[in-house]
């Protein structure tokens, strides 16, 4: 379930916030698995800004710091569970399946 949302300028938008589990939009057997952080772009070509990398950062490391999220917790891209979309973009992808705690190895859904 959308849980935030960046904007290009890196103003962070609350979606569901952290603790309500609500059923949301994003692949439904997910929604209670994890969070959602979407950034406003296309990011087939580009990165997002700076702006927008910083305040994900920041989120992700709120979310462990707080407890939100285990220690060993797991990144993934939209597509790595709903294989209908491109979400978030190859340029934005291929960057965050560098980062730690990407992993991918769940299947995909649809």
């Amino acid at each position: 379930m959308l849980r935030f949302l960046i904007g290009g300028d890196g103003n962070l938008y609350e979606g569901r916030g952290w603790g309500r589990q609500v059923q949301g939009t994003q692949p439904p057997e997910w929604n209670y698995l994890g969070y959602t952080f979407c950034l406003i772009g296309t990011f087939e070509d580009e990165l997002p800004t700076a702006e927008q990398l910083e305040r994900l950062n920041n989120l992700i490391n709120c979310a462990w710091g707080d407890g939100h999220v285990p220690e060993n917790y797991t990144l993934r891209g939209h597509r790595d569970v709903y294989a209908g979309t491109a979400c978030p973009g190859q340029a934005f992808y291929d960057q965050i399946q560098t980062w730690p705690h990407y992993n991918a190895s769940l299947a995909t859904s649809n």
